[in-house]
């Protein structure tokens, strides 16, 4: 009977056993079974390879802002050496004055210089568009024009307007696209660059202080005036100082009178008398 009993404990054993083996393969049966999404192994590895890709984004979106901010700082220096030539230039021809031979050779090589370091400005600019100013547009510009580029000063000139964060970074632009198109004697753009100057603060929602337009205008119609003068038309010069008078006369105390001041000088030099006209 002992052995009888061992041997059904025995069998029950590996029925047991047997049975677990069983409800294990039914397990793994039904869950290969299962749609993807309800499986656990599956959405464990999708969750895993999202939470990568993610981290990867966030990593090379890191890499691209860093760069940004070399290209910026590096936008800057460059910028900055284009503000400081002039200043040395300055400098240069006080100190050697009376040698006029050695000025000419310094002269070309500032050009030359300007030229270079505008030139790699501008190509740093292209990669990061969105984070030039209009200052920094407008001083390549000046590079551009003094070395001759008048297409390419007038593009950056351009780039400056449709990125101002103010009017008056849009006004000296707009001033520095009508002396240009003066100097190519092109009245007509000249004139309409001047005008543009003129109106820009009436499209302003916000405007600036009264003062401050009546200056900026004033000074628009001085240096409209020279344009004039240098391109012999002497009434219209005498018309723009007139203007450029009745503005500073809206100005505060003050800077009215430093203003007519500067505008009185422009009036006194008038249209140079080898240019003069008879009036009509």
């Amino acid at each position: 009977m002992e052995d009888l009993s061992s041997d059904q404990k025995s069998i029950d054993v590996e029925v047991q056993e047997l049975k677990r083996e069983v409800d294990a393969l039914q397990i793994k049966v039904l869950s290969e079974t299962k749609p993807w999404y309800k499986q656990a192994s599956t959405l464990i590895a999708l969750f895993a390879l999202i939470f990568s890709f993610g981290t990867t984004i966030i990593s090379y979106q890191r890499t691209l802002d860093q760069d940004k901010r070399s290209l910026k700082q590096e936008l800057r220096g460059l910028i900055l050496l284009l503000v400081q030539l002039p200043l040395k230039s300055i400098e240069l021809n006080d100190k050697y004055k009376n040698q006029p031979l050695f000025l000419g050779g310094a002269s070309g090589v500032f050009n030359q210089e300007s030229s270079i370091l505008a030139d790699q400005a501008a190509v740093v600019a292209a990669k990061i568009p969105h984070l030039v100013t209009s200052a920094e547009y407008l001083t390549m510009a000046n590079a551009f024009h003094n070395g001759g580029q008048l297409e390419r000063a007038k593009e950056m000139r351009d780039r400056a307007i449709k990125v101002s964060e103010n009017p008056i970074n849009a006004v000296t632009a707009l001033r520095q696209l009508g002396m240009m198109a003066f100097q190519q004697r092109n009245l007509g753009s000249g004139r309409a660059y001047y005008q543009d100057a003129l109106t820009i603060f009436d499209e302003l929602v916000d405007k600036p202080d009264p003062g401050v337009i009546a200056f900026t205008n004033a000074l628009t119609e001085m240096f409209w005036a020279q344009m004039e003068a240098t391109a012999n038309q002497c009434q219209e010069f005498e018309n723009h100082i007139a203007k450029a008078k009745q503005y500073a006369d809206a100005m505060p105390p003050g800077t009215k009178e430093s203003t007519l001041a500067q505008i009185d000088e422009t009036e006194s030099y008038g249209c140079p008398p080898e240019f003069k006209q008879h009036y009509q």
